[in-house]
């Protein structure tokens, strides 16, 4: 059988790396996010009876909306099967396997049509039944329906270097796979292997002997880009038909501030920076140098999803009550949540700065997390 510790490597691997460090959002409204949160809040501080509280709300909530999807925002559409692979991340994380078996193998039935999440809930999904002798054959039926997905993802992959990713893991997972099935289980490979979802294949320089068209031409081949606003099918100018269904996204490479061209740069993996339809954004200036370790330097913009809460790891813009110690009214610092304290920490080159650190969580107001960083345009 599996062992714990292998085990949860490969849930920690396909939930930080396959599931949302590819080139997927996520699919929860506001008011489940930040259930989610306070779940792995009490996961972390092994409150597992509040942990199992808000799991229920959770599954409850989510069904329900399931439940009213008339009229709905397809953004949502896979809101269900997120909180479910939450809840079965939770669960495992409270010794309750049985139950984490159960969530992620539903998770799996509701991610139908998007073939790259329910290969990885089925991954997940293996990795728990590898643990019970009496699910080993169902652990191997797993394991490869989620292969065989992955297989055909890459042979239907028209980006090279999305391709590169799933050529490099569906490798490791044929290893996987070989091993378990003669008892020889291995573990993933180390993070510092892991390719990214994107960028893997540098763009080649343009040929300046070339016409091709300036209008077809990426004006910046290493920027990335926005994508929002739904791209719909045709609509009759005359009679009526059916509500038309979106088929793509509006991309924007280049953004405009006070007449001044910047470029759009992700701040997580991948090229693409989705905003969500029902979501709040506004830029901000930066000040300083205390972010550059991250490529946000003095005179960038950075871009904010407004909301209130924050998960480990996450860029926020903050305010404290009263001021911080540099006389600021704000600041932006990377949050993390550690033994019962709030850090908010640099990532700067400049040693001069320190983090702030927070015995009293109500003393820190969470503005917006960072998702991108507009630069101006090199001339």
């Amino acid at each position: 059988m599996l062992d714990d510790e292998k085990a949860t490597q490969w849930l920690d691997v396909t939930y930080t790396h396959w599931l949302f460090g590819c080139d997927y959002t996520s699919n929860l409204r506001k008011p489940t996010k930040e259930i989610v949160l306070q779940m792995r809040l009490a996961v972390d501080n092994e409150s597992f009876a509040k942990a199992e509280q808000y799991m229920e709300r959770l599954k409850s909530l989510s069904t329900r909306f399931s439940q009213n999807q008339a009229g709905a925002s397809r953004e949502y559409s896979y809101e269900l099967a997120e909180t479910l692979v939450e809840c079965g991340c939770a669960a495992y994380r409270m010794g309750e396997k049985l139950t984490a078996l159960q969530l992620f193998d539903d998770a799996a039935k509701k991610y139908t049509g998007k073939d790259h999440c329910r290969a990885t809930a089925l991954w997940m999904l293996g990795s728990v039944q590898w643990q019970f002798q009496t699910k080993l054959d169902d652990a191997i039926v797993s394991w490869e329906s989620s292969y065989e997905i992955f297989c055909t993802l890459l042979k239907n992959c028209n980006r090279p270097e999305n391709a590169a990713w799933y050529r490099y893991w569906v490798e490791k997972m044929r290893f996987a796979l070989d091993g378990s099935i003669t008892r020889d289980y291995q573990a993933p490979p180390p993070q510092e292997d892991w390719p990214l979802w994107d960028n893997l294949l540098k763009p080649p320089k343009p040929n300046m002997d070339e016409t091709t068209s300036a209008n077809h031409a990426r004006q910046n081949p290493t920027a990335d880009v926005f994508q929002a606003f739904s791209v719909y099918a045709s609509i009759p100018a005359g009679g009526f038909s059916t509500s038309p269904h979106p088929l793509t996204w509006m991309e924007m490479e280049q953004v405009l501030i006070d007449g001044v061209p910047h470029n759009v740069f992700n701040l997580n993996q991948g090229r693409v920076v989705r905003l969500g339809d029902n979501e709040h954004y506004v830029a901000v200036k930066v000040k300083g140098d205390s972010m550059n370790k991250k490529k946000i330097d003095d005179g960038d913009y950075v871009l904010l999803r407004v909301q209130q809460v924050a998960e480990n790891g996450d860029i926020v813009a903050a305010e404290k009550d009263g001021k911080f110690p540099d006389n600021e009214e704000s600041t932006l610092k990377q949050f993390f949540r550690r033994d019962g304290k709030v850090y908010l920490e640099p990532q700067s080159s400049n040693v001069a700065h320190q983090p702030f650190i927070f015995t009293n969580e109500n003393s820190l107001h969470i503005c917006g997390v960072a998702i991108a960083v507009l630069k101006k345009q090199a001339n």
